[in-house]
């Protein structure tokens, strides 16, 4: 008799989340991911995020366009991006290539990270529905394949550029809620994702010019997106308290 109350609380739990999702779903409702041509991207457009942690500057994340190349008729991007960061007395860089086509499907990302003393790196290789990823560390190499539906779009959660590619890669329609299957190079797995688009817009000031944005949030990754005419403006993770702000100035010697 004494599980009763368990499996009563259960119930009531797993009712009270089918409701939210009900809900939520009748207020949002749900639209599959359908990725349309890219905006044109020029050689040498470089996009600069300040990073922010409790409030405190804390690193810089720029990314830019290597070159622009014909693939097959289909116009392929190369791209990098650099982290840079001090967080807790400990430096952190993190360097990426990424090459994706015009409609976003990902081609090859290759991921070099610095933590202080500890070194990684990933490579991710495309071909058709399936990729192969490995990871390295200092101890161990890893590696797998996995099969992706044609909705995958490949996001680094931190990386912001690669989420500003994605929210100009589909038609954003304020009171929707899109689900894609997001592959996460560092976790070499992909998830179901919910990107649930606002109603209304929210201002916000960068560098004392007030912005009136489209918010876009993830949920299940606590991000919350504020764009502007194309352009991500910022990224917060609520969970840990960060923000990346867009800086107009991109730092020297980078590209």
């Amino acid at each position: 008799m004494r599980l009763w109350p368990w499996v009563i609380a259960f119930a009531i739990v797993a009712s009270v989340a089918f409701l939210i999702e009900f809900y939520g779903s009748r207020l949002y409702p749900v639209t599959s991911y359908e990725a349309e041509v890219l905006p044109p991207l020029e050689v040498g457009m470089r996009h600069r995020f300040d990073i922010y942690k409790d409030e405190q500057l804390v690193g810089h994340y720029t990314f830019w366009i290597v070159d622009v190349e014909e693939r097959d008729g289909c116009r392929v991007y190369v791209t990098r991006s650099r982290t840079t960061a001090l967080y807790k007395g400990l430096n952190i860089t993190i360097d990426t290539l990424y090459i994706f086509d015009e409609l976003l499907n990902p081609i090859e990302y290759r991921l070099n990270a610095t933590l202080g003393e500890e070194h990684q790196r990933i490579l991710c290789l495309f071909n058709d529905s399936m990729v192969n990823a490995s990871l390295w560390t200092k101890d161990q190499m890893m590696s797998r394949e996995v099969k992706l539906s044609d909705d995958t779009v490949l996001i680094d959660t931190n990386m912001a550029g690669q989420w500003e590619l994605f929210f100009n890669s589909f038609e954003f329609t304020p009171g929707r809620r899109v689900r894609f299957t997001m592959f996460i190079p560092q976790l070499m797995e992909k998830a179901k994702i919910d990107v649930i688009l606002d109603r209304g817009r929210e201002s916000i000031n960068i560098g004392g010019v007030d912005y009136s944005c489209l918010v876009a949030r993830a949920p299940d990754l606590n991000l919350i997106f504020y764009l502007y005419e194309g352009r991500l403006l910022k990224l917060e993770q609520t969970r840990d308290n960060f923000e990346f702000i867009a800086s107009a100035e991109a730092p020297e010697g980078e590209g």
